[in-house]
């Protein structure tokens, strides 16, 4: 009987609870997308091959170093086409994707573990500092995020339903649909595919053409991962300044030394704070949590939940062994369900068994975990996320500046500067790329330096070059205007005679 009163406290708790939380996380989405900041490098690069394009050169490798879903791309040519290239059109569709990521989650986390631990892994997702951030990005790690969510779901929804055709062909078809949207979603369906077929095989009930069923599901799924692969994300994945960016975040099959065995440990604490969105010392309740997870889903013998959570998790391990996929931030977003679902499984357990000797001991376990995500979403909705505000210098710049008078344009601003110029004829010189030499920047501006009124445009300053324009340019010109932004500037100055 009291068991049975706590399952009916807990439902009336979540009838109230998730939709407050619903509401929140859909209020953090929106206000970080309605915040309509500048495009930074990144996302100003892919919406140049966007914008420089047509579809049939979307599916060809991109240029300036990017990659990117061939179904994504064409969406968003689509997009741009039908509305205009503003920055709020690149980010329509991961919003939606990070919003209906959200809303299906919920059911996926009452499906998948105990009734009072899923508003505990929703608030996770609610609060995920990386999920919300890249819901209003120009990048592709958002439909990354929901297409996970979406055949975790599927999966759970064919399984629990006996294997019915119905169900396998929804699945199937989001499957075949997926690998076309996302790049690290073949670890899902990995993972998906291994925990049904695995299931099915080990359950005397199940019809014997189920694993049948299951087979041909899945070499559909390969063969569209083939095809896809072959001629489009293959090549464009092939990209040798992406894996030398990210060499330090591959696994090792086998430790050859104690660097490489700290690895492990310094890995899963960077993981923890990006993209969980924990911090450092959070990390070992974290830990704590996620075993007890698998404690959990053992115990209770919910091998199907077990199974569909870690195998895409030790895909991904394999892989990453391989040299095939790096373990980094922003590249590991899709995993986000996965994780979340462990965590608050093994934290809604942990909670539990601390509450049996004090209250608030449990209860403080739970708030500590959100905590930082919590004040780190509440804290955005008051002054939002900004990276390198170069769109309102850059218009600044275009309003005041005369004809004639020449700009120079920062190396590193030269992505965003040609989409906010994009079809313009913007006369301007592009610094060279001086990797922090002084005094290569130097005689760069002395290159440009001419008689007269010059603007000059800063952003994505890596090396710190405004700080060295400022002590180059203060005895050779006069300021007449500065107009500065989040991480931009633009100056004129008047050379002196």
């Amino acid at each position: 009987m009291k068991k049975i009163g706590e399952i009916v406290k807990t439902c009336r708790l979540n009838r109230s609870f998730v939709p407050l939380l619903l509401f929140l996380g859909l209020l953090f989405r929106l206000a970080h997308y309605l915040a309509n900041r500048s495009l930074w490098l990144d996302e100003a690069a892919l919406a140049l091959n966007i914008l420089e394009r047509g579809y049939p050169e979307l599916l060809q490798p991109l240029s300036y170093n990017q990659a990117a879903p061939v179904l994504f791309l064409l969406a968003l040519k689509l997009l741009t086409s039908l509305c205009g290239a503003g920055e709020s059109i690149f980010r329509l569709l991961p919003f939606l994707a990070g919003a209906g990521a959200l809303l299906l989650f919920y059911p996926l986390a009452r499906r998948a573990i105990s009734p009072g631990a899923a508003p505990l892994a929703l608030a996770l997702l609610v609060f995920s500092d990386r999920a919300i951030y890249y819901s209003g990005e120009t990048k592709q790690y958002s439909l990354d995020l929901f297409f996970t969510v979406l055949l975790l779901l599927l999966a759970d929804c064919a399984y629990r339903g006996g294997y019915r055709v119905k169900d396998l062909f929804w699945l199937g078809a989001a499957g075949i649909l997926a690998v076309w949207c996302s790049h690290p979603v073949v670890f899902i369906l990995g993972g998906v595919g291994g925990a049904l077929f695995l299931t099915a095989c080990r359950e005397k009930q199940t019809d014997r053409k189920t694993p049948v069923s299951l087979a041909v599901l899945g070499a559909v799924w390969v063969a569209s991962f083939m095809v896809n692969y072959a001629f489009f994300s293959g090549p464009a994945t092939r990209n040798q300044a992406f894996f030398d960016f990210f060499a330090d975040d591959f696994a090792f099959f086998i430790p050859g030394s104690l660097g490489e065995l700290a690895w492990y440990p310094r890995t899963f604490v960077e993981i923890s704070c990006n993209p969980m969105g924990f911090s450092i010392p959070h990390a070992g309740m974290v830990l704590l949590a996620m075993l007890a997870g698998v404690i959990v889903f053992w115990s209770n013998k919910k091998n199907f939940s077990l199974i569909i959570i870690c195998l895409p998790l030790v895909l991904l391990l394999v892989a990453s062994a391989a040299g095939a996929y790096p373990l980094a931030d922003r590249l590991l977003l899709f995993t986000l369900p996965l994780f979340y679902l462990l965590i608050a499984e093994g934290a809604y357990f942990v909670w539990q068994e601390l509450s049996r000797r004090h209250l608030f001991i449990g209860a403080a376990f739970v708030a500590i975990l959100l905590s930082i995500m919590a004040g780190r979403a509440f804290y955005h909705l008051y002054r939002p996320r900004l990276i390198n505000q170069t769109g309102p210098v850059i218009e600044y710049c275009l309003a005041r500046r005369a004809e004639g008078e020449p700009l120079y344009v920062l190396a590193g601003s030269r992505m965003v500067f040609n989409y906010y110029t994009f079809g313009k004829e913007i006369p301007h010189y592009l610094g060279e790329d001086t990797l922090g030499n002084p005094e290569a920047f130097f005689a760069d501006l002395e290159n440009f330096l001419g008689a007269g009124r010059s603007w000059f445009l800063f952003s994505h300053d890596f090396y710190d070059e405004e700080a060295l324009f400022l002590r180059y340019i203060e005895t050779r010109a006069e300021n007449i205007a500065v107009f500065k932004d989040y991480q931009a500037s633009i100056y004129l100055y008047e050379l002196r005679p």
